[in-house]
């Protein structure tokens, strides 16, 4: 009994690490870590602006995939001048319908105006209820299907061919008024592929993966904070879009006491966005105070995100390193490390420590050639 108990003290394994008295030799391994935490989206992105503008025609819908050249919006200029040219033009076309709907020969048209005519008012039936329910999302899409409905009434009216006085009138007054609204209108295109957003923060500028060395703390708690951005370029502009790059994108948050390394890769799964979970690879980490800043870099398609500035989420790591009891880790003044053993001799080593367990610390020595496997460590 006694030499089973002896033996039993001699050596006991514990995930990788054979504990020799108070010493404990250290192995290579890894260990699964995941902490929640709140963070900032970063996108590669273009912010759309314009000096001024009277009416804003928005030709693509929110989170649209465009190719180059397509037009994303069309913005109207010229003040007062624009806008008398916008209303006779609305004018002129109601002159136009009511024209169309005394005149008996469109009553063999009937059917099909009916129909232009159910899409029309349903289309201005449901931007209505957007806007009732103030939802921004829903009113940018809808109207963008209203001002098809229109267009392709209109488009079809123009199609058919009537021996009318009247409407030949008021058809040639329309082209008129649109040939002089033509030099107020200015086209925002998509300048390559990618995909558009209405939604703006005033952060665009500042947020920029060129941007990703000048991040600090503070800065990332201001946009966690909701606080608003400073004053940039853009000030006195009116933002009309932004011209967004599908991939890569970036999420920024603070942590302490967990020192991932540049080139790692984890998992990040949103909390919501039906529980989205993208593979990242670290970017950069940046000590600022007490915190650690870090910066990961996701090559999947941005999806939902493309709308937000902030999200919660879960970030799952297995980093691998060097493995230790977290009684081997000690403090030494304003370093952390570890005591290793040489014969009779103890010498202590800085290391980084990477992540724990509830046994085992996951440790990097701050000097390489310091600390390796089957050294043995000192265990307090």
């Amino acid at each position: 009994m006694l030499l089973i108990l002896a033996g039993m003290s001699i050596f006991l394994l514990v995930r990788g690490i054979v504990f020799s008295g108070r010493e404990a030799v250290v192995r290579n391994g890894n260990l699964d870590d995941t902490k929640s935490v709140d963070l900032v989206v970063i996108r590669s992105e273009t912010l759309a602006t314009s000096d001024a503008s009277t009416r804003i025609e928005y030709v693509a819908e929110e989170g649209q995939n465009m190719l180059n050249e397509e037009t994303i919006v069309r913005v109207y200029t010229g003040g007062s001048a624009s806008e008398k040219s916008l209303e006779e033009l609305a004018a002129v076309r109601e002159e136009i319908t009511q024209e169309l709907n005394i005149n008996p020969i469109w009553e063999l048209r009937e059917p099909t105006l009916d129909a232009y005519g159910t899409a029309v008012s349903t289309n201005v039936d449901n931007v209505m209820s957007a806007v009732r329910d103030g939802n921004a999302q829903q009113i940018v899409r809808l109207q963008r299907d209203l001002n098809v409905s229109l267009n392709d009434r209109q488009e079809y009216l123009r199609s058919l061919t009537i021996d009318d006085a009247v409407l030949s009138r008021l058809y040639e007054s329309e082209r008129n008024v649109e040939t002089s609204l033509s030099a107020w209108i200015t086209l925002y295109k998509a300048s390559g592929t990618g995909r558009v957003s209405f939604y703006m923060d005033g952060w665009e500028s500042v947020l920029s993966p060129n941007n990703l060395d000048a991040l600090t703390e503070g800065t990332i708690r201001a946009v966690l904070a909701g606080e608003g951005a400073p004053g940039d370029d853009a000030r006195g502009k009116q933002g009309l879009y932004r011209f967004v790059q599908s991939s890569p994108w970036y999420v920024v948050f603070l942590v302490s006491d967990w020192n991932l390394l540049q080139g790692q890769t984890c998992t990040v799964s949103f909390d919501d966005f039906g529980g989205r979970s993208v593979q990242a690879t670290v970017h950069q980490v940046t000590k600022d105070n007490e915190e650690n800043l870090v910066q990961l870099q996701i090559n999947e398609d941005i999806g939902d995100l493309i709308g937000h500035r902030t999200a919660s989420a879960r970030i799952g790591a297995q980093p691998s390193g060097l493995l230790v009891p977290n009684g081997a880790v000690v403090n030494q003044g304003s370093e952390t490390g570890v005591y290793v053993i040489n014969g009779n001799q103890q010498s202590f080593v800085p290391v980084n420590r990477l992540a724990y367990d509830e046994n085992n610390s996951l440790v990097q020595p701050k000097t390489p050639g310091t600390l390796a496997e089957n050294m043995r460590v000192a265990v307090q």
